[in-house]
């Protein structure tokens, strides 16, 4: 099969699991999710392979193909947590971002970032995870290694991995005061300002800032 046709199978798979979760099933609602000039083709040859069934005008996955679809899924909505909790991007960056990693994130990968984030249940719009192996009840829930200094508990220590400034004058600032990545810092006090020690110094963090900031944190 030629790459293209199984990316945009995958595509298709896709949109079929979305626009059943917002109660769309037309073929008008498929070509307004997927971009091709041979959808039709390309549909009509998943159909022949079991892989998607239709009744009249109404498109959905089968039995044989929702595994698939919940994997792709998974490994989009996944990256979309990544890219927003971890990196702070904004929304248009991480929605690319993620359907780009979805086809290039095996099965080691996908585990290893679901533990990475504490094994998530939704996405950032607030859309259902599809569990994996790794989330079954046999595992311990693991809280995320690197979280936002502002999810900091009062007296938990950590790393500095890396900040995200929206401008250059605060990531000046917080150069002047010794917060680059690979500091050790220490949370002191979250209200009314964030209070960390860094360097045998307290430095006071407007919440805006905090966020900006992201955390290895310790672990017992």
């Amino acid at each position: 099969m030629h790459p293209y046709h199984g990316h945009k199978r995958d595509e298709i798979l896709e949109a079929l699991w979305t626009m059943a979760e917002d109660q769309l099933q037309t073929n008008a609602d498929l070509a307004a999710r997927v971009e091709s000039t041979r959808l039709d083709t390309i549909v009509e040859e998943m159909i022949a392979e079991g892989d998607v069934v239709r009744e009249g005008d109404k498109l959905a996955l089968t039995e044989k193909s929702r595994p698939r679809a919940a994997q792709i899924i998974r490994r989009h909505r996944l990256a979309e947590r990544m890219f927003c909790d971890l990196f702070g991007l904004e929304e248009q960056s991480w929605e690319a971002s993620a359907c780009t990693f979805e086809h290039i994130l095996d099965e080691t990968v996908t585990q290893s970032v679901c533990a990475f984030l504490g094994h998530p249940t939704v996405c950032p719009h607030g859309k259902p995870i599809p569990p994996g192996a790794c989330c079954n009840g046999n595992h311990k829930p693991i809280e995320p290694i690197v979280i936002s200094l502002k999810d900091l508990k009062v007296g938990q220590s950590g790393r500095i991995a890396y900040i995200t400034p929206r401008t250059t004058r605060r990531l000046s600032r917080l150069v002047s005061y010794g917060v680059v990545p690979g500091s050790d810092v220490k949370l002191n006090q979250r209200y009314p300002s964030y209070v960390i020690r860094i360097d045998q110094t307290d430095v006071a963090l407007e919440t805006e800032i905090a966020k900006e900031i992201f955390v290895r944190v310790e672990r017992e």
